[in-house]
């Protein structure tokens, strides 16, 4: 299946929307029983489909339980609650496959492309695998963060900290100049 623009997707009895989404067309959409609802691409907040759901980071989402089966746990870093029928999904810094209420999930970044990030992620993967326990010791701010640019090269963390309160282990914050990928060791190794 090509990839498709969606106002909204079902999978089961959750149904994901686009903010902008009409409620008369939300209801015409569940009475119809389809998988997906097609609609224009718009600059933000679009929901493509190609047999999987791809979401943006960054973005705002309706989901609608028709079986009233939502609890605020199923949000726990990915959205609002709103009630057992209602809530809002946000992906914050995130890129590649995300869970909700066991759904797969695909979020695409307009930071970083899942081509450059895999490729970040071997580079990471590199010098993780070749630290030293020297390495892994922390330093006299007590802390054994490393950063990598995008280009690869990487330095022991500089102290100036990273802004946003992602929760991964990895985490993108955007500078004047370039971007940057911080990589806690504590978080990986202990």
């Amino acid at each position: 299946m090509d990839r498709i623009c969606v106002g909204a997707v079902r999978a089961g009895d959750i149904i994901i929307y686009r903010n902008d989404l009409v409620s008369s067309n939300l209801k015409e959409f569940i009475k119809s029983g389809k998988v997906y609802a097609e609609c224009t691409q718009t600059r933000r907040n679009n929901i493509f489909y190609d047999g999987t759901i791809i979401l943006q980071e960054w973005d705002k989402y309706k989901v609608k339980a028709l079986d009233g089966s939502l609890v605020p746990e199923d949000f726990i870093k990915v959205g609002e609650f709103g009630d057992e029928e209602f809530g809002t999904l946000l992906f914050k810094n995130c890129i590649g496959i995300a869970k909700f209420k066991g759904l797969l999930i695909y979020i695409e970044s307009s930071k970083i492309s899942s081509d450059e990030m895999d490729r970040l992620m071997s580079v990471v993967n590199t010098y993780i695998v070749n630290l030293s326990a020297a390495d892994l010791q922390s330093g006299i701010d007590g802390r054994n963060d490393w950063i990598y640019e995008r280009d690869g090269y990487s330095r022991p963390y500089s102290g100036s900290g990273c802004e946003c309160k992602c929760i991964g282990r990895f985490c993108s914050d955007r500078r004047e100049s370039s971007e940057y990928i911080y990589v806690s060791l504590s978080r990986l190794y202990g």
